[in-house]
């Protein structure tokens, strides 16, 4: 090659250096799975419907053929209300109560004088507007959501709260407390006496209320007596109710959505497993629309059949991943599961028979079961022995923060700072380890790439060669072991704290440093071929498994939340409340980078 330029013979040479200093893998972002939630509906006087609720904005279409379109300026939003003018109320984060002259396209603030989230706004008779906040102070508006002035007396406190006009011109407001009323158009609330923990309220043409609560629906008479109705097929908590113009009623429950007869005396289960519900909209030519935090569904015009209707509806809360050799899943904070086949290209809904429940974490055993852990106290694993087709729960499981295989039949489960399980019948059953480090408050369970497991406690690190019968200390060299996180690569086990990683050399039972000092703080580790990757928020740091001499790639790390590497060494990370909440990082796309050192 003739190189007569000095500039092009220099540009040569530093592509050539460039090149020869590595290549570092790219976090690609990945298909999201058509997840997303919504607490509130409404259908406007031109047809338009809206959702609030997601958690980065409000969701508009003008037709139910058209798809769902996200609209910037209001944030996200937990309840929506229409007043006899046209104008659109919008309250949610930021104690903000937004109002909308033009059906939704463009909003102008007023905020709540309290506190950090309006959950309720609605209209009374008289035109004023009402609103309350997370603590169930209420506040009036007279000017049509420009000002706002606490009343005496509260709605009820966060948890369904629902504002209904009765024929009478009295007000009646639910939640989690007792039912409220007020005569002079929300200026002042009164407690009534009698039964609590009301959830929904709902006026009768007889000037009666239906009203529903955790043990189903209920009716109260204008002399303020409560009988309960459908009690035969509604005996769960009710979180939406509908007055369909032809009379007949819906109720969104647990158990998914009833229809019930405008007589309230016969109830059909019409939707099993849609849960979730949080409001119901009437559609235009009939039938209806169901709002909820597992996304939106619309009925035909008799009320009977149900299907999805997302349609563009896509802004996913992911809090959980596992992976199989061929299978990648994604947990929801609202009970569902997504599995993909395709590297995260389509995905398919794979919750039926897990609750409406905050998933915090998603394991798969080496013998395919897969286990949901529920955030709740007991009873918080439900199992999956078909790949995520159907669920069941495992009585008095307590909530697991990690799931491993110690062998064909043995599994390892960790209650972080409460104890080690262990199950010796691939994850069918549990009972705690005899040696549960329940003293010791373990933070983490891992297994290794040569079969060891590893438990880290606040005061030091074990590790276990014989699936889990006994934990020899496996801390030395290490300062503070409690507070560095382990993780399994290529190169062996790193742990991962301060300024240095350290390495672990089974053969000398002892830990060392490893690699360069660099600045910031990994949070993340994983092994690609010969490569070792540490993640932090801003950066990525890829370095040699043998040397760990690390080389600095700029706006790339991620704060990930939970990550799940597969066998053939691609990996997905999942991050709650980001603009790309799934992404998936692959040797298939690379950069040159710089070569600097940290």
């Amino acid at each position: 090659m003739n190189c007569r330029s000095p500039s092009l013979l220099f540009a040569l040479l530093l592509v050539l250096a460039v090149t020869s200093a590595g290549a570092a893998p790219v976090w690609q972002p990945a298909v999201a799975p058509p997840a997303a939630a919504a607490y509130a509906g409404m259908t406007t006087a031109s047809g338009r419907q809206l959702l609030g609720g997601s958690w980065s904005g409000l969701y508009v279409r003008d037709s139910a053929a058209a798809p769902w379109q996200k609209v910037g300026g209001v944030n996200s939003t937990w309840s929506l209300a229409r007043d006899a003018g046209g104008r659109l109320y919008a309250a949610g984060e930021g104690a903000m109560v937004a109002h909308s002259d033009d059906d939704g396209q463009n909003w102008t603030y007023s905020f709540l004088p309290c506190c950090t989230l309006a959950v309720y706004v609605g209209v009374t008779p008289g035109g004023a507007v009402v609103a309350a906040d997370y603590d169930g102070t209420t506040y009036r508006s007279t000017d049509r959501g420009v000002t706002w002035t606490p009343t005496s007396g509260g709605l009820p406190t966060f948890g369904g709260t629902d504002v209904a006009a009765a024929t009478s011109g009295t007000l009646f407001a639910v939640g989690d407390s007792n039912l409220v009323t007020s005569t002079n158009d929300g200026a002042t609330w009164q407690s009534v006496a009698g039964m609590g923990n009301w959830l929904q309220v709902e006026p009768l043409p007889s000037g009666e209320l239906l009203l529903g609560r955790s043990d189903g629906l209920w009716r109260r008479s204008a002399g303020g007596s409560y009988t309960q109705v459908g009690a035969a097929q509604v005996t769960s908590r009710v979180d939406a109710l509908y007055h369909a113009a032809d009379g007949r009623w819906l109720a969104a429950t647990e158990a998914g959505i009833y229809r019930g007869e405008a007589n309230l005396a016969t109830w059909t289960l019409v939707a099993a497993g849609v849960v979730g519900v949080q409001e119901f909209l009437p559609q235009p030519g009939g039938g209806a629309l169901a709002v909820g935090v597992r996304g939106v569904a619309r009925s035909d015009a008799q009320l009977q059949n149900w299907q999805d209707d997302m349609n563009g509806f896509a802004d996913p809360l992911l809090s959980g991943v596992a992976v199989s050799a061929t299978s990648v899943f994604v947990a929801t904070p609202y009970g569902e599961v997504f599995r993909s086949d395709d590297g995260a290209t389509t995905w398919a809904r794979r919750h039926a028979g897990l609750p409406l429940c905050q998933l915090n974490h998603l394991a798969r055993l080496d013998n395919g079961r897969l286990f949901a852990i529920c955030n709740r106290a007991s009873s918080a694993a439900y199992t999956s022995v078909d790949d995520g087709a159907s669920w069941s729960l495992q009585s008095a499981t307590p909530r697991f923060d990690g799931i491993v295989s110690a062998s064909a039949s043995v599994a390892l489960a960790l209650q972080s700072n409460v104890g080690l399980w262990r199950s010796t019948d691939g994850g069918a059953s549990w009972t705690r380890s005899a040696q549960a480090f329940d003293a010791e408050s373990p933070r983490q369970l891992m297994r290794a790439g040569d079969g060891a497991l590893w438990v880290r406690t606040n005061a030091g690190l074990y590790r276990s060669t014989n699936a889990g019968t006994s934990w020899p200390a496996a801390a030395g060299g290490l300062v503070a072991p409690g507070n560095r996180t382990l993780w399994s690569v290529a190169g062996g086990v790193l742990s991962l704290g301060g300024a240095q990683v350290h390495r672990y050399d089974a053969a000398g039972g002892s830990w060392s440093a490893f690699g360069d000092v660099y600045t910031g703080t990994p949070h993340h580790a994983l092994g690609l071929g010969t490569d070792i990757l540490l993640g932090t928020a801003n950066t990525q740091l890829v370095g040699d498994a043998a040397t760990g001499r690390w080389r600095r790639v700029e706006n790339q790390g991620r704060p990930f939340d939970a990550i799940a590497q597969a066998a053939d060494g691609r990996a997905y990370g999942i991050a709650l409340f980001a603009a790309v909440p799934l992404r998936v990082l692959t040797n298939d796309r690379i950069f040159a980078h710089t070569g600097e050192q940290p």
